[in-house]
């Protein structure tokens, strides 16, 4: 009768995802004849026989896939054992895993809405058994390392990662002159200050009815409009417009 140890032991899937070494130990009944040999077949992943003298055989197996073995004593008066057998599921290879951001980024690398990231296992030989869930990345900022896991049913785990660097918040803008709603006299001499700055991605690109430092428009009576805008370099925009006056008088009092 041949009692067999193996080490490691199988995972509750029945995987192994190291080498395997299998110890088998003959012995005979009380006033035998004694143990002759072990005899062993190995067929699947690795294919070999193989006769040990003696009661005792070590088995090494380390090719991935599965092997069936079966295996038997012999006594020293011939009567063989009835086979046994046993199935050896290995698997030493991680799963791959790849990752996918909803939406993509744009040519500066930045994204300007929530990202969706999800994650995708394969494995071709125990099978995957779990997959990080996709996340949702609401907030702002750089170098934001979202990272998720596959891992086989021979737990083997395999890691990725997709750095994202998200912006949401547009461009803001300062007018200091003109004022929204501000006063002038006709033909009086006001210089347009304002600017736009981003504190995140960066400023692309701005724009106003006048670049900062140039006179206003008061030449002519009437309510004006001065605009600016800028984009940031995750493509977030936003445009502030002022109404100013330009009259013979302050307060709209126009002569008789």
């Amino acid at each position: 009768s041949t009692q067999l140890d193996i080490s490691p032991l199988p995972n509750e899937a029945g995987w192994h995802n190291t080498d395997v070494t299998i110890t088998l130990t003959a012995t005979d009944n009380e006033g035998g004849s004694g143990v002759k040999e072990i005899g062993y077949k190995l067929t699947g992943a690795e294919s070999r026989e193989e006769t040990i003298p003696g009661q005792t055989a070590q088995i090494f197996i380390s090719t991935e896939g599965i092997t069936n073995l079966t295996y038997w004593a012999v006594d020293n008066a011939g009567i063989v054992e009835l086979v046994k057998s046993l199935t050896v599921k290995l698997d030493k290879t991680p799963p791959t895993i790849t990752t996918q951001a909803s939406p993509q980024p744009n040519f500066f690398g930045w994204n300007n809405t929530d990202v969706l990231v999800s994650f995708n296992g394969k494995d071709n030989l125990s099978g995957i058994t779990t997959v990080t869930d996709p996340i949702t990345v609401i907030t702002e900022g750089k170098d934001q390392i979202i990272g998720g896991e596959a891992v086989d049913l021979a737990e083997n785990t395999a890691f990725t990662s997709v750095t994202l660097i998200i912006d949401k918040t547009a461009p803001a803008i300062t007018i200091n002159v003109p004022l929204n709603e501000a006063e002038y006299l006709l033909k009086q001499s006001v210089i347009a200050d304002w600017s736009v700055t981003d504190n995140l991605s960066g400023l692309e690109s701005s724009s106003g009815t006048l670049s900062s430092g140039q006179a206003i428009d008061t030449a002519s009576p009437g309510t004006k409009i001065f605009s600016v805008s800028g984009q940031d370099r995750a493509g977030n925009s936003s445009t502030q417009t002022n109404k100013y006056y330009a009259r013979y008088h302050y307060l709209g009092i126009l002569p008789p």
